[in-house]
């Protein structure tokens, strides 16, 4: 047999639960990592209607949660807590290379401004105008997924 790696995205509800409440949730047993403490973690409720509990840390590493209660639309403030701080270092007499670090993700990104005249550099202004720009990217990247999270793989037309 022959594996090979597959990537994922959807999209589901949740809400913090111990494995202890998620049991009465449910109404079924959850396995336990040790009888005497409560592990924290998420139920979730994926789009077909079935329910099920993941400890914290995993379903942490899976999913980013949405600013908007509905789901439906990313928001400013989501994209702000995907960007994660932003650098900038002077390159060339008049060019501006911004940085945007740390991201959720691991995922950094880049871009640069410049000015017509090196007289008129500004680096703060540089930063700005690169952090915009990432910003831009990262509406459609965002959008992107939670597109592929709706409506799935293969599908013609949004939901």
């Amino acid at each position: 047999m022959n594996f090979a790696y597959y990537i994922g995205v959807k999209k589901v509800v949740a809400f913090p639960a111990t494995d202890y409440e998620a049991e009465r949730y449910l109404g079924r047993a959850i396995a336990h990592r040790d009888d005497e403490v409560a592990v924290k973690g998420y139920v979730v409720r994926y789009s077909d209607g079935y329910e099920s509990w993941s400890p914290a840390e995993a379903f942490e590493r899976a999913y980013f949660c949405l600013n908007d209660p509905a789901g439906c639309k990313i928001t400013q403030g989501d994209v702000d807590r995907m960007v994660g701080p932003v650098g900038s270092h002077r390159i060339g007499p008049k060019t501006t290379l911004v940085m945007a670090t740390n991201t959720l993700v691991g995922f950094d990104q880049f871009a640069t401004s410049s000015c017509v005249d090196p007289k008129n550099y500004d680096e703060a202004m540089g930063r700005t105008i690169g952090k915009s720009e990432i910003i831009r990217e990262l509406w459609k990247c965002m959008g992107f997924v939670l597109q592929w999270a709706k409506c799935g793989l293969n599908n013609k037309g949004s939901k």
